[in-house]
């Protein structure tokens, strides 16, 4: 199944946002251009690693 690596990382990342920001901590996406966007995997799994 393929899914957007980029869009897990930034619900991810969204997720984690408020409680950073409560910190005085920035949380901040950045990719290079030859990352892949989309890939072959499990989505749920993923964002468990993260």
């Amino acid at each position: 199944m393929s899914i957007d690596l980029i869009e897990i990382i930034k619900q991810v990342t969204d997720t984690f946002e408020v409680k950073a920001e409560e910190k005085k901590i920035k949380i901040q996406q950045k990719n290079s251009v030859d990352f892949p966007s989309m890939v072959l995997g499990d989505s749920v799994r993923i964002s468990q690693y993260y």
